[in-house]
Formats: structure tokens, C-alpha cells, sequence
């Protein structure tokens, strides 16, 4: 049983967080955020990244409690 997640931002090359999300794997979560054409604007957004030969950087900010994830993501 999961005990914790991981709260993580993207960004930009530039650093420019545009994003904060949860997942039990990051890395796998941002391959299916680049995939993911329901969501337009943010679709549109890491693939102009990707387009610029650049790549979006996923990077994990806290190691939460499975039961508090909710709070954690919507504090950071």
C-alpha cells in the first residue's frame, strides 16, 4: 500500500513554472501530460516547448502522506 506521492512542478527551459501536479511516478506523468490533447492549453504549451528543441522539466518540490496530497498540491 502507498504510504506517499510526490507534488511536482514543470516548467519551461527558462524556468518558468507553469504547472503543479501529483503523481506516483513524475516522470511517467509527464510523458502522459505531452500526450494529453484534452487538455489544449497545456498541451499547446509543452509541445511549443518540445517544437523549440527544448524540454519540459518536470521536478518534484515534496514528498507528501498519500491521505494529504489534495492539501499539499493546492498549498504549492
Amino acid at each position: 500500500m502507498l504510504t506517499h506521492t510526490y507534488i511536482y512542478t514543470i516548467s519551461d527551459h527558462l524556468g518558468n513554472i507553469r504547472y503543479v501536479g501529483k503523481s506516483n511516478n513524475p516522470k511517467q506523468r509527464l510523458n502522459s501530460h505531452i500526450q494529453d490533447k484534452k487538455r489544449k492549453h497545456k498541451f499547446n504549451w509543452l509541445n511549443s516547448i518540445i517544437k523549440s528543441g527544448n524540454k519540459p522539466i518536470i521536478e518534484v518540490i515534496d514528498i507528501v502522506s498519500i491521505n494529504d496530497w489534495e492539501y499539499w498540491e493546492t498549498y504549492w
